[in-house]
């Protein structure tokens, strides 16, 4: 049984496999992939506005720019595997196509 380390997220472990697990209470998978579009554009908007131009002092923050991109890579995912989800349980429409 997971055990709830904050109000949406769980972590269980289940021998040497650590499992980190999201809940998003009273959602639907289309509802879910459209916070984490959302959430997506604001980081990468945030990192086109921080993007290094003049090469100023600032420039360097390489950590800074890779843990953002890792998030980023980490929503679109997230984003994807939801819009997967809403698209197989989303009620099929006859005659379109």
């Amino acid at each position: 049984m997971p055990e709830p380390t904050r109000q949406t997220l769980a972590a269980e472990r289940s021998g040497p496999d650590l499992y980190l697990t999201t809940r998003f209470p009273l959602e639907t998978p289309l509802s879910v992939a459209e916070q984490k579009a959302a959430q997506l554009h604001a980081l990468l908007r945030l990192l086109c506005e921080q993007a290094p131009g003049d090469g100023g002092p600032d420039a360097g923050d390489d950590c800074a720019q890779h843990s953002a991109l890792s998030l980023a890579a980490e929503l679109a995912h997230q984003t994807l595997v939801f819009s997967e989800m809403a698209l197989r349980h989303a009620p099929q429409t006859a005659g379109i196509g």
